[in-house]
């Protein structure tokens, strides 16, 4: 298996895999008292959790959707499936699990990682653990790792029941409240007063049931004196309608005890992931919190650390893409917008022109150099399946690509051509009749140039450098620096959105989403445009008009 070791040699497709759906038994869709109760039936559950979830179920009844974060709008409970059972019990052997379900975990190197460098495994596929086992010696040690399950009904139910849910309660928020009423699966860890375990333990949940929620419940105890490292996994395929992460994770660190929680979240975009992580640390203990989070839809993730005692620490490293980065990494076109506005503005502000010639002449050669090295590697983009890679290999070669990811570019070209020197004639446009998407914003320059031929698209051209000449001459005649800057990043957002849309629709940069300004579809964008504009038409009135 390639170890990855950046972040360009990540490759989500092997957690985009499905497997078929056989499920041993799923709940239906909802949340009810009657499903809570059957929940609870199902997992065996002594009378104090039936009791306890019922219970949190009330509190989620009574309590708001958050309003301190992201919109989670599209997310309706009403269409979530609360658990779902996998057609398999827990087993000890890898050889013992189901093969469908075994390969889902091969292909994430669950068992080699196994094999090679942890001292315990937990997996956990849809609402229950598949696989659970752990190392003779640290089992000699006294070292409890087992599922919450087990935990719950076993000889450990009275420290469970004394722990769960203590340090994140369901009134926290109506996310905790509805993990205490449907949680399953999870993890339970304790290590007794002074042992050092000096090689990790790992759970690693997989959610592959479409329209479903994973609620694991995470709960470590580490003893005083003692050390532990501990690794969490989730992954999902992607679907096309919302799946749901409500997890908890309680973390207890007595007194000199240390505490590395280590977890990589690798979602897809249909994932609302709320999932609520909370560490006590009492004297001299220390939480090290290692964090690494990967798509989702919607994320709320909200690590705390109560540092009760004297001299706790705290330590945490984290790392999250969050939606701005993907935003940028997957349209090329937003990502040369934000990156120019501040060059153009910093080009303006900065006399010295001579350095940015020097800049101009070295990006010139690098392209010509970074040309035939994109060309080598839009041709790898078959066999890596990187979708980046394919749409620079579209973009170089879209009639081989016309019936598929080249559809849209072949047609837009299809349109400009067709619409020759004076057009078809204003509304006379076929390619917008089905042919062309998203004709109507993306690609509606190809439209102007059908109905409207060369001549038209000239004008409209010249309409677009008339207005910013305008918007140039107000920013170098401005009373003050800061209206002329603002005029200057104006000028600069609307120049180069202008430059990209026709780029794109004319195949000159690689295909990818955005609007024509003032002439797209979309009432957002004409409002931002129309603000952007007031603003400058407000800078322009404070210039006094020699007479």
């Amino acid at each position: 298996m390639k170890e990855k070791s950046h972040v360009e040699d990540i490759d989500r497709s092997v957690y985009d895999i499905r497997d078929e759906e056989k499920d041993a038994y799923r709940l239906e869709e909802g949340l009810t008292a009657d499903i809570v109760e059957k929940l609870s039936k199902e997992k065996h559950d002594p009378e104090w959790m039936r009791e306890f979830r019922l219970k949190s179920l009330e509190v989620y009844n009574n309590m708001k959707v958050p309003d301190w974060g992201p919109s989670i709008d599209g997310l309706d409970m009403d269409n979530i499936a609360t658990y779902v059972k996998p057609k398999t019990e827990m087993k000890g052997s890898w050889e013992e699990v189901p093969e469908d379900i075994k390969n889902t975990f091969e292909r994430l190197g669950i068992p080699q990682a196994e094999r090679k460098s942890l001292a315990g495994v937990g997996a956990q596929y849809d609402s229950e653990l598949v696989y659970h086992n752990v190392k003779d010696e640290v089992a000699q040690a006294g070292v409890v790792y087992t599922d919450m399950e087990s935990a719950l009904t076993g000889e450990y139910a009275d420290m469970v029941q004394e722990y769960f849910m203590k340090l994140v309660t369901p009134n926290d928020h109506k996310f905790a409240a509805l993990h205490g009423a449907v949680w399953s699966g999870g993890s339970f860890v304790y290590v007794p007063k002074g042992v050092h375990l000096d090689i990790p333990l790992q759970s690693y949940f997989r959610l592959n049931a479409k329209g479903a929620g994973q609620f694991e419940h995470t709960l470590i105890i580490v003893d005083e004196g003692a050390s532990l490292h501990f690794i969490e996994g989730c992954s999902a395929p992607k679907y096309n309608v919302a799946n749901l992460h409500a997890g908890c994770v309680e973390l207890f660190v007595k007194k000199n005890a240390k505490l590395r929680y280590s977890t990589i979240e690798n979602w897809s975009k249909n994932m609302y992931n709320l999932n609520t992580k909370r560490a006590i640390v009492e004297d001299g203990g220390t939480i090290e919190w290692v964090s690494g989070s990967f798509g989702s839809h919607v994320s709320y993730l909200y690590p705390m650390s109560i540092l009760k005692g004297d001299n706790s620490k705290m330590e945490f490293t984290g790392v999250t893409f969050a939606g701005l980065v993907f935003v940028i990494s997957n349209n090329l076109s937003s990502a040369i917008i934000i990156f120019l506005i501040p060059c153009v503005m910093t080009f303006v502000a900065y006399p010295g022109y001579m350095i940015y010639g020097g800049l101009a002449g070295v990006s010139a050669v690098a392209g010509v150099f970074g040309y035939n090295i994109l060309t080598q590697i839009a041709h790898t983009a078959e066999s890596t399946g990187d979708f980046r890679f394919r749409r620079l290999l579209v973009w170089l070669n879209p009639e081989n690509y016309a019936s598929g990811t080249g559809y849209q570019t072949v047609q837009a070209l299809y349109a400009i051509g067709s619409g020759g020197l004076f057009g078809k004639g204003l509304g006379k446009s076929l390619q917008k009749l089905g042919f062309i998407p998203e004709s109507q914003n993306d690609m509606i320059f190809s439209i102007i140039c059908e109905e409207l031929g060369l001549f038209g698209a000239i004008c409209i051209i010249l309409v677009f450098m008339l207005m910013l000449w305008r918007i140039i001459h107000i920013s170098r005649n401005a009373t003050d620096l800061f209206g002329s800057m603002i005029s200057v990043g104006v000028f600069a957002h609307i120049a180069i959105q202008v430059v990209l849309n026709i780029a794109v629709v004319t195949n000159f940069i690689p295909n990818t989403g955005v609007s024509l300004p003032f002439i797209s579809y979309g009432g957002t964008s004409m409002v931002i445009l129309l603000f952007e504009v007031g603003i400058v038409l407000n800078v322009s009135s404070t210039i006094k008009l020699e007479r």
